[in-house]
């Protein structure tokens, strides 16, 4: 009898196991960090076959952990980080390093297909912008730095695409995923060698596997191999997965116009899920479940700022760190609430990673006055953050879109006083998700579909999801917040003029 599900999560610096029951309570969890290189400005690349091991390492481990019979699980599901890409030789091993959603090698590609007059057609069919992350342009750039590289690799793919084919022994490749990634017909949903045309690789069409049916199709059992390496039972299936964004939806119960989704995690992903398409937004994606439409705004600009702050200024707070027995993080919330809504005049711009408001985009404080604090750089930190969650969500609501509800999710929704700021700043209510692996949760709701666990997803979610606390606006914050975000906006609006001229340059 099935007693558990397993998902694989994979980010850009972590590999993650996470078992459930199925009941939706988070048995074991087992983490590996993995090196990511940086050799030039903008470049994020890993080792794909070091993630491989680490993924390993973390399925043995909380299956240990957990203490259980590994034939109980009934099902693994896959998902991972969208876009970047791995490169896959005929020998089956890595002819590349892998690329991270983040790596922005192929910004100049990207700029100059998006002034081609084959830009028009592109967004046609695939509904989504010319970004520099997406693995066609990737592939474009590759093409044109190292083409020894590009012919000699077999197989393109996404990261959890990879990892399905490491548990099984088969290629395939889902809709999700490519739809995300800009490989993808929109309106026929199939792979579409005028789209590979237009990006000026042609070859691509030979560089992909098949589709798999659906998200939650099975496209595989674990194989001999992997069992012994992981300690799972052999023959469990395995379903075809999803990005993390689109299981952050699921595991969330996010799959109709009900409820908003907004994951704060390395990347702000603000997401919506509805029968239409929308115009300009970062990714237009098949969803996975209900042949609906995932439509999201998204950017490297969400907790990697706060990331990049601890470990810049992190060392300098040791030792108030130390006596206050507190984590950096929650020291840094703690004084961040000491200043209450429009009680700064610092903005702040989280365009410390990959942002979508401008290819050259780059994180600053500004409006700084000689009389502001260490606490207003913090608040402004964490407001200039859900500002621009806001930013991605007004996109569109501009639209047409309606969010009568907001649920939150990633590493920000662990914080009830960010929680309290999203709700004040999108004027919604917030509902917190009673899980801590939202996108772990969905990536297994979709295995146990697959599987034949559940019957249909609104079982699934009947069973395992709980959303246990719901934060309101409160009317005189949402005022106070309103106001600065007309500041905080024009400043984002005057720096894409800056970086249109080219005021700052990329290196």
């Amino acid at each position: 009898m099935t007693k558990y599900l397993l998902s694989i999560d994979n980010g850009l610096t972590n590999s993650k196991a996470v078992l459930f029951d199925t009941n939706g309570n988070e048995v074991a969890v087992s983490r590996r960090s993995f090196e990511v290189n940086s050799p030039h400005v903008g470049w994020v690349e890993a080792n794909a076959e070091t993630l491989w091991e680490k993924t390993v390492d973390c399925i043995r481990e909380v299956i240990a952990s957990a203490g259980i019979d590994a034939a109980d699980i009934g099902g693994i599901g896959c998902c991972a980080y969208g876009n970047g890409a791995f490169f896959v030789a005929k020998d089956g091993k890595p002819s590349y390093p892998a690329l991270g959603s983040n790596d922005n090698r192929a910004v100049e590609v990207a700029i100059r297909l998006s002034k081609s007059p084959e830009s028009k057609r592109i967004i046609e069919i695939n509904n989504t912008p010319i970004f520099s992350f997406q693995p066609a342009v990737i592939a474009r750039w590759l093409k044109e730095n190292e083409p020894e590289v590009y012919e000699n690799t077999d197989w393109i793919c996404a990261c959890k695409d990879y990892i399905n084919c490491k548990l099984t022994g088969n290629k395939m490749q889902e809709r999700n995923d490519v739809s995300g990634a800009a490989f993808l017909d929109m309106q026929t949903r199939e792979y579409s060698q005028e789209l590979f045309d237009l990006f000026g690789v042609p070859e691509m069409m030979q560089k992909v596997a098949p589709l798999a049916e659906k998200s939650d199709s099975i496209v595989g059992t674990v194989t001999k191999e992997v069992a012994e390496l992981t300690g799972l039972a052999e023959g469990t299936p395995v379903c075809a997965g999803m990005m993390d964004v689109a299981a952050g939806a699921i595991g969330c119960g996010v799959v109709d116009e009900r409820y908003g989704c907004a994951i704060v995690g390395t990347w702000s992903i603000d997401e919506i899920v509805t029968d239409r398409f929308f115009k300009n937004a970062t990714s237009t994606q098949v969803f996975a479940v209900g042949g609906k439409i995932l439509t999201l705004n998204s950017g490297a600009t969400s907790t990697g700022n706060l990331e990049w702050f601890v470990k810049q200024f992190g060392p300098l707070l040791k030792d108030t760190i130390a006596a206050k027995n507190q984590s950096i993080y929650d020291y840094l919330t703690e004084q961040a609430a000491l200043i209450g809504p429009g009680g700064t005049n610092v903005i702040y711009l989280p365009y410390i990673g990959t942002p979508n408001a401008h290819p050259y985009g780059r994180a600053m404080f500004s409006n700084i006055h000689s009389s502001n604090s260490f606490t207003e750089l913090i608040h402004a930190l964490f407001e200039g953050i859900t500002f621009e969650h806001k930013r991605n969500f007004d996109m569109l609501l501009e639209q047409g879109a309606k969010i009568p509800v907001l649920r939150l999710a990633g590493g920000g929704a662990k914080s009830a006083y960010w929680s309290q700021m999203f709700a004040d700043v999108m004027n919604v209510p917030v509902e917190i998700v009673n899980v801590t692996e939202m996108s772990g949760m969905g990536a297994s709701i979709a295995a146990g579909v697959g599987a034949g666990i559940f019957k249909s997803y609104e079982e699934a979610f009947a069973s395992m999801i709980d959303t246990s606390k719901v934060f309101e606006p409160i009317k005189e914050n949402t005022e106070k917040y309103l106001n600065r975000y007309k500041s905080w906006i024009a400043t984002v609006n005057g720096m894409c003029e800056v970086w249109d001229k080219g005021g700052i340059a990329l290196e």
